[in-house]
């Protein structure tokens, strides 16, 4: 757990309780930046592009909860990661980048992003998130250990 550097939440209300989260994303890097979405018990792990991490990250989330809960039954549990332009295509990957935040406002999730202060990369974010949420979408950040929040909701 201690290789997570990241995590975004999405869940139907802002102020959510442990029960309230419909699925999440934990980023690890260890050779190379890694999501792994957490639904119920089954995982699925991809590379993002370097250049758009939480942007891969908030899109394949947001993906994950468009799939029937008895469709993702028969998919690939715990998955090797792909490079998501390699599943998707590059121009499809960037049609997502490009009108992210119109994709994300279409249902009322909200979509939290946690990450460390001390992360190189949490200025980026909270530009990232303020960006997402002028446009409409229901995206914060919260400063806080990922790992501390893995650990106290037993996730």
């Amino acid at each position: 757990m201690k290789n997570n550097k990241a995590v975004i939440t999405a869940t139907v209300n802002q102020n959510y309780n442990d029960s309230d989260i419909l699925v999440y994303a934990t980023l690890s890097v260890i050779h190379k930046p890694m999501w792994k979405i957490h639904i119920k018990y089954k995982e699925f792990n991809f590379y993002p592009n370097k250049k758009f991490i939480f942007q891969d990250g908030l899109w394949q989330l947001s993906m994950y909860l468009d799939i029937p809960r008895e469709e993702l039954s028969f998919d690939v549990n715990n998955n090797p990661p792909d490079e998501l332009e390699n599943e998707f295509g590059l121009e499809t990957c960037n049609e997502f980048r490009t009108h992210l935040s119109s994709y994300l406002s279409r249902t009322p999730i909200y979509y939290t992003i946690l990450i460390d202060n001390n992360n190189i990369v949490a200025s980026d974010v909270t530009e990232l998130a303020k960006h997402l949420s002028k446009s409409g979408a229901n995206v914060i950040m919260k400063l806080t250990s990922p790992t501390n929040f893995l650990k106290s909701k037993n996730l």
